[in-house]
């Protein structure tokens, strides 16, 4: 994750911002386009974090959700208007997702084949232009989105066909190529449960390769202590913007 420049953050200001300042100068130089996935809630929705979010909304004077958390704006708010002020984004979509039954929360539940029966997605597409200029009204478009979440998803899980409204009527579906993604997974699957069984057999039959998962395993602990992969990429990659704009 660290290799693939995933996000991960302190949820401490003072210590995210720099990170995400590099962050944020590497995007916005790269000539490549920018898909940037947030989740401004900032983890999972479960007991705990419901108790955090609530004790958090009191604390502000905010409404008590059942079915989100409330956003932790400043994140959102400041990679906007970096990415805005460097022309890197053009739109932002708001997606909400419903589960039939049988949420899915963790790696053991699908190996207990706990998987949802349907998937629901509600998406809207924002233009850049649509949203404020200030940081202000950034915080409070982001809020008021995460207010029509909890409402959307109340009347979702309220009725007892679930479907987010409006409900598209007619979907031309080109069978040919979901008959295609079909096959493309099974084949993924074939390969993936293969793969690791032979890297399974392999362990337990060579020393040397365990010897060589070990220090590899190491190295990636103590490059993670040193900040992690993904730090030390963006070190290498922003030194050469720091050495132009002096």
């Amino acid at each position: 994750m660290q290799n693939a420049l995933y996000i991960f953050l302190y949820r401490r200001w003072e210590k995210d911002e720099g990170y995400l300042n590099s962050l944020l100068r590497y995007f916005v130089s790269s000539p490549d386009k920018l898909h940037l996935l947030m989740f401004p809630e900032g983890t999972n929705f479960e007991e705990i974090t419901k108790t955090w979010s609530d004790n958090y909304a009191k604390k502000n004077d905010l409404p008590l959700y059942d079915y989100v958390l409330h956003p932790r704006v400043r994140g959102f708010t400041h990679c906007v208007e970096k990415l805005r002020q460097g022309n890197k984004i053009d739109a932002i979509y708001d997606v909400t997702v419903g589960y039939s039954e049988n949420y899915c929360f963790e790696e053991l539940d699908i190996m207990k084949g706990k998987i949802p029966d349907e998937i629901h997605f509600h998406i809207q597409r924002f233009s850049i232009d649509e949203l404020p200029v200030d940081s202000q009204g950034l915080d409070h478009w982001c809020s008021k989105r995460w207010s029509e979440k909890e409402e959307r998803l109340s009347k979702f899980y309220g009725q007892d066909e679930k479907h987010f409204t409006p409900v598209v009527e007619s979907v031309i579906v080109d069978n040919n190529e979901e008959e295609a993604v079909r096959v493309f997974y099974k084949f993924e699957l074939v390969f993936w449960v293969l793969s690791s069984s032979c890297v399974c057999l392999l362990l337990a039959a060579s020393s040397v390769l365990r010897w060589c998962l070990l220090f590899f395993g190491i190295v990636f602990f103590v490059l993670t202590l040193c900040g992690g992969t993904d730090e030390i990429f963006l070190n290498a990659q922003t030194a050469p913007l720091d050495a132009s704009e002096s």
